[in-house]
C-alpha cells in the first residue's frame, strides 16, 4: 500500500495592529461585518475509469462494477464490508438472531432519504424485495422465506434454514426510498446524482451534514473511459484527478512525471467459460482440460499485465473461504493439449469465437489476442469476439455464449454465494451466471449445504470440495488473479479498498 501526497505548506498571514484597529472602527461605526478572506472552496474530485453509470435504475441489466462503485455513493446497504472482508453497521446499526432462522436488523433512528422522507424499515423492505425480483437478488438470498418490517426501524428476515452468512450477503442489497419525481431511485447515501448523461458521465453533490460525509469533496465527476490510454492522458492534462486501472506500461512513466501510482493485489479472477452442453464441442471434459492446459497463464501475467496479476485455477483468493492451497495453477502444457485434443477427437482448425468486452478489464485487449495466439498455436483455431458488457452478460445468463471470457469479484469472506452463482446448475434461485449450464449433482449439495452450514470449519472443507471438483471438470478455466493499478494527483489522499469501490467520503486533498 502506498500513501503519498505533496503540495506546497499553508502560509498563515496575521493582520498587523494597525489593520485591525482600523478593521473595528468600522464596525463600530458602521455596525456592519467586515469580510474576511474568502476560504478557498473545496476542491472536487474527478476520477476516470473504465465504464460509467449506464442507467440511474438500481437494477439496470447494464450495471457492472464501475456502476455499482457509483451508485454506492447514492444507496447504502443495511450492512458494510470492511477492507479486511469482515461485516461492519450500515443502515442497520445492529442485528441478533432471537432464533436460529430468524434475523432482525435494526436500522439507525433519524434517517432521512435525499427528498426528506423518513428512510423506515418498510421501505427496507420493499426495496429488498425489488432486488429479490431480479435473478441475482434472489440467488444471493435463496434460503430467505420472508422479509417483513417490525415496527419503524426492525427489518426481520425469516430463513427456511439456519443461514449463518445472511449478513454479509446484504452487502449486495442497494436500498432505495422507491422513484422520485424524475423517475429515478431516491436515496439515502452522502451524496446524490446532479448530472448523468447517456455515455454514463454522472456528476454527484455531497449532502450537507450527511452522518458520513466526513472531509469528503463537495462534487464527484466520474469520467468513462474505456481506453486506458484516454485516462492516463486525462490524468496528464489534469482532467482527472484519479485513473483506474492505469496500462501497466504507463505506471513508472506517470511516477516519474510526478504523479503518484498504486499497486495493490486484487480479488478480481479473469476466467474463460464454456458451454459444456450438447451440441457444444466443449461437453467433452478432453476439450476443456485442452483448452486450460493450452493457456499460458504466467505467460499473460508476465506479458500484457507486466507481472500485475497472479496466475490461478480458482475464484476464491488466499484467505477467502473456498480456497484450497494445494491447487496451484499448472505450466503450459502444450503437447499434452494436442493429445487431449487428438483423443476428443478434434483435429486441428477447430473455430471458436471467443466473447469478450473490450477495454472492460486491465489490459483485457492485449490478453485476449495473447491467449488466442497460445490457443491457435496448440491446435485450435480461436477467433475473439468483441462484445458490448451489456450484450455480454446477456448472452452468458441466457447461456447462448459457448466460449467467452469474464471476470469475477467476489469481497466477501466466504465464496458460498458465488459458486452458487457459477457453479450451481442453473434454476430459478441459482446458477445465474453459469453460462455453460454446468450441472454436477455433488456440487449442487455442497452448495446447499455450504451456505446453511454453522460450524465454519466444516462449511469451509465443503467450498474447498467445490473448488476441488471444479477444477478437475473444467466448467470454467480460471486464468489469473489482476493487480489493482491506480495512479493520481499527489495531493489526493485516498486508501485503495480491496474491492476497488470508489467511496468518496473516504477521499481528501492535502492543502
Amino acid at each position: 500500500m502506498n500513501w503519498e501526497s505533496g503540495g506546497n505548506r499553508v502560509r498563515i498571514v496575521t493582520p498587523r495592529p494597525l489593520a485591525l484597529a482600523l478593521a473595528l472602527s468600522v464596525l463600530v461605526m458602521d455596525c456592519a461585518r467586515v469580510p474576511g478572506p474568502a476560504a478557498p472552496a473545496a476542491r472536487a474530485l474527478r476520477v476516470a475509469l473504465p465504464a460509467g453509470l449506464m442507467a440511474r435504475d438500481i437494477d439496470h441489466p447494464a450495471h457492472e462494477e464501475f456502476a455499482t462503485s457509483i451508485l454506492g455513493n447514492v444507496f447504502e446497504t443495511l450492512v458494510e464490508i470492511r477492507d479486511d472482508l469482515s461485516v461492519g453497521p450500515g443502515l442497520a446499526e445492529s442485528w441478533h438472531c432471537p432464533d436460529e432462522r430468524t434475523w432482525i436488523f435494526t436500522l439507525r433512528p433519524g434517517l432521512r432519504l435525499h427528498d426528506g422522507r423518513a428512510l423506515d424499515a418498510a421501505m427496507a423492505v420493499a426495496a429488498i424485495n425489488r432486488r429479490l425480483s431480479v435473478s441475482w437478488g434472489r440467488t444471493h438470498l435463496e434460503p430467505v422465506a420472508e422479509v417483513r418490517a417490525e415496527g419503524a426501524r426492525d427489518v426481520v428476515f425469516r430463513t427456511r434454514e439456519p443461514f449463518l452468512s445472511l449478513p454479509e450477503r446484504l452487502d449486495q442489497f442497494m436500498i432505495d426510498g422507491g422513484p422520485g419525481p424524475d423517475g429515478a431511485p431516491v436515496g439515502s447515501g452522502p451524496y446524490r446524482i446532479v448530472e448523468w448523461k447517456p455515455d454514463g458521465h454522472v456528476a454527484l453533490q455531497a449532502i450537507p451534514g450527511h452522518r458520513k460525509g466526513g472531509t469528503g469533496p463537495p462534487r464527484v465527476e466520474f469520467l468513462p473511459a474505456r481506453d486506458g490510454a484516454l485516462r492516463v492522458r486525462l490524468l496528464r492534462e489534469h482532467k482527472a484527478d484519479l485513473a483506474l486501472d492505469v496500462p501497466p506500461d504507463e505506471m513508472v512513466r506517470l511516477a516519474n512525471e510526478g504523479f503518484a501510482t498504486t499497486a495493490r493485489p486484487g480479488l478480481r479472477v479473469i476466467f474463460l467459460g464454456m458451454d459444456v452442453r450438447s451440441p457444444s464441442p466443449f461437453r467433452d471434459p478432453r476439450l476443456r482440460a485442452a483448452v486450460s492446459l493450452a493457456a499460458d497463464r504466467a505467460g499473460l501475467v508476465a506479458g500484457p499485465l507486466r507481472g500485475f496479476g497472479e496466475p490461478t485455477v480458482q475464484i476464491a483468493a488466499d484467505g477467502q473461504i473456498g480456497h484450497d492451497r494445494s491447487l496451484l495453477a499448472p505450466p503450459r502444457d502444450e503437447a499434452t493439449a494436442r493429445a487431449l485434443l487428438a483423443a476428443a477427437g478434434r483435429g486441428p482448425g477447430l473455430r471458436l469465437e471467443l466473447d469478450y468486452v473490450p477495454g472492460k478489464y486491465l489490459e483485457i485487449d492485449a490478453v485476449v489476442v495473447a491467449l488466442a495466439g497460445q490457443l491457435n498455436a496448440a491446435g485450435l483455431q480461436v477467433v475473439p469476439r468483441p462484445r458490448p458488457y451489456a450484450e455480454l452478460i446477456d448472452l452468458v445468463e441466457s447461456r447462448r455464449s459457448p466460449f467467452y471470457v469474464l471476470g469475477w469479484l467476489d469481497d466477501s469472506r466466504s465464496l458460498d454465494s458465488s459458486y452458487a452463482t457459477l457453479f450451481h446448475t442453473p434454476s430459478p434461485n441459482f446458477g445465474s451466471v453459469n453460462g455453460g449450464g454446468y450441472s454436477n449433482p455433488r456440487v449442487d449439495e455442497l452448495i446447499e449445504q455450504a451456505q446453511l452450514e454453522e460450524d465454519a470449519p466444516h462449511r469451509g472443507e465443503m467450498l474447498r470440495e467445490v473448488t476441488r471438483v471444479v477444477v478437475q471438470d473444467w466448467p470454467i478455466a480460471p486464468l489469473y488473479r489482476q493487480s489493482d493499478l491506480y495512479a493520481h494527483d499527489r495531493k489526493l489522499r485516498f486508501r485503495p479498498r480491496l474491492d476497488r469501490s470508489v467511496i468518496a467520503t473516504e477521499f481528501s486533498f492535502a492543502p
